[in-house]
């Protein structure tokens, strides 16, 4: 407690050191000079922080309760009924129209280098594999193991993104970069991205409500989503992706 009052004091001491000249020097008139009232004291910024405090706290119960309505155990559930295959992708690209793009997500590859993956996605075509779990490795692996050996397709890049979501993964992070850099080839260090933060909105905006399969996305030069698959890879839909993917890149 002693410590929070003095904290108070400080940032007290702060406001009325750096704005109150300002105020004094552009609210001065010929009669009347007027600075910060003492009234702006360790009182007014207790009130600020139990502001935020409580604006902090809210957030933080919808989130949590947004999390209880989609938890691990209904995800692990759904995973088990329909092992995290819940459609075929389709074999076309999606209408410009009705496309999304890709929101933002900044991170850091698996060499410590950072970028906005929008950014890096632009002029070229792309595949992102996303994953918020370790169950979905094995389904990116087998994608991987077919996109990585596409020729003759100009312009063309591939990234793995892996979101560390919420507050504990994020304590975790340091561990868990280095078991995931662990377990990657050198050579998909530079293209292997890693993204902290809470992704719940752009999950449920994007339909990757479950964070224990992957999802595929084919994302053409400005940015947009134009081919969507999740889960481990059927065969039409590595045979399509192959297709679309060249298509997107030769701008047809």
């Amino acid at each position: 407690m002693a410590t929070t009052r003095a904290t108070y004091r400080v940032l007290s001491s702060t406001l009325r050191s750096r704005f109150s000249p300002l105020l004094s020097s552009s609210l001065t008139s010929s009669a009347v000079t007027t600075s910060i009232s003492p009234a702006i004291s360790a009182s007014s910024v207790r009130g600020m922080f139990k502001y935020f405090k409580k604006e902090e706290r809210e957030r933080m119960g919808k989130e949590a309760r947004d999390e209880m309505k989609k938890s691990y155990f209904q995800d692990y559930a759904d995973l088990q009924k329909n092992k995290g295959k819940y459609f075929l992708a389709e074999s076309k690209l999606e209408e410009l129209s009705k496309s999304s793009f890709i929101p933002d997500m900044e991170g850091a590859n698996l060499k410590g280098e950072s970028a906005e993956l929008k950014k890096r996605c632009k002029g070229k075509t792309s595949v992102l594999f996303l994953s918020f779990r370790d169950s979905a490795t094995p389904m990116i692996e087998e994608w991987r193991k077919v996109v990585d050996n596409y020729k003759g397709i100009k312009n063309f890049q591939v990234f793995e993104v892996t979101f560390l979501d919420g507050p504990l993964l994020g304590l975790m992070s340091g561990l868990l970069r280095a078991t995931i850099a662990k377990n990657t080839p050198p050579e998909l260090h530079a293209s292997t991205f890693v993204v902290k933060g809470n992704s719940g909105a752009a999950r449920r905006e994007l339909q990757m409500e479950n964070r224990l399969t992957a999802y595929v996305w084919l994302v053409d030069k400005n940015g947009r989503i134009r081919w969507r698959a999740v889960g481990a890879p059927a065969e039409q839909e590595l045979e399509g992706l192959h297709k679309l993917a060249k298509q997107l890149s030769e701008g047809r």
